[in-house]
């Protein structure tokens, strides 16, 4: 917005995702074999990369227009209202990120598990290093080739970026109910990979949709309300997924995000007509 580039938003901030997809590929590069080195070591070198980043936080800076401060105490804010189909955003994203955060956590937890049970601990680090690579990959994969077709998909990305996160929890079902361990094993690994491929994608989506259908004045107030959805949809993912796992197996969990999922999906179709009559309406 600052320099007149609002339109280039997806663009720009895609290639951002592309970076820090491709970083995440070479931790999990590295992870597995430094665990076997000596199990805190990642864990350390996580801890040294976080004090570089929070040193480098007080180096940024703030140089929106809402950052003025304003002396005068009879100009009050205008307060903003946002319209339905930006509410409606807001609980798909809250939503979708809970689906995305709790079932990448757990499908790779089920994962592991399952790898438990026929291999010692040292071959599970090491396949499950594997899976977390062919994840990461799909990350960046799925970042570059969103960040090439967004434009000519649009507003149709919102329904196949939701039946894909649907298509992941139903292969990671099916792997679980495979009895031949290495089918199981792959058709797992592709639903994991699956949830990977559409994260990314899915919150450059709507970042870039909040922005272009909400007045100036609005914008950073929408930015900090669709963080708050995010925190607010894992938060809540999270707690459902304790209640589950204290009376029933993982595989619940499995389906019950799925299901959560289709429901996600639905609430895209809708989103997606709002949409389609806002665009009709100019």
């Amino acid at each position: 917005m600052l320099f007149g580039k609002s339109n280039d938003y997806a663009r720009i901030a895609n290639k951002g995702m592309n970076v820090y997809a491709f970083l995440t590929l070479i931790v999990s590069l590295t992870a597995s074999f430094l665990f076997n080195i000596n199990p805190h070591l990642p864990m350390y070198l996580c801890i040294i990369i976080c004090l570089i980043a929070f040193i480098m936080y007080f180096f940024m800076k703030d140089i929106s227009q809402n950052n003025i401060v304003n002396l005068n105490e009879n100009n009050k804010k205008k307060k903003i209202k946002f319209s339905k189909t930006v509410w409606v955003i807001f609980i798909i994203y809250a939503v979708f990120y809970g689906i995305i955060v709790n079932g990448q956590q757990n499908t790779k937890l089920f994962i592991q598990y399952n790898l438990a049970e026929i291999y010692n601990i040292e071959k599970v680090s090491i396949y499950l290093g594997i899976i977390v690579v062919f994840s990461r990959l799909s990350r960046l994969i799925g970042s570059v080739v969103f960040g090439k077709v967004y434009y000519k998909i649009k507003d149709k990305s919102l329904l196949i970026l939701s039946a894909i996160l649907v298509a992941s929890f139903i292969l990671t079902t099916i792997g679980f109910l495979v009895k031949l361990s290495a089918l199981k094993f792959i058709l797992m690994t592709i639903g994991f990979c699956i949830i990977l491929a559409v994260r990314d994608p899915f919150r450059l989506y709507i970042n870039d949709i909040v922005l272009k259908i909400t007045k100036n004045e609005e914008k950073q107030k929408a930015i900090s309300y669709i963080g708050f959805s995010r925190k607010f949809g894992t938060t809540i993912g999270s707690l459902l997924v304790t209640a589950v796992l204290l009376k029933w197996e993982m595989i619940y969990v499995i389906i019950g995000i799925g299901i959560l999922s289709i429901i996600d999906f639905l609430i895209a179709i809708k989103l997606y007509s709002m949409l389609a009559l806002k665009e009709d309406k100019k």
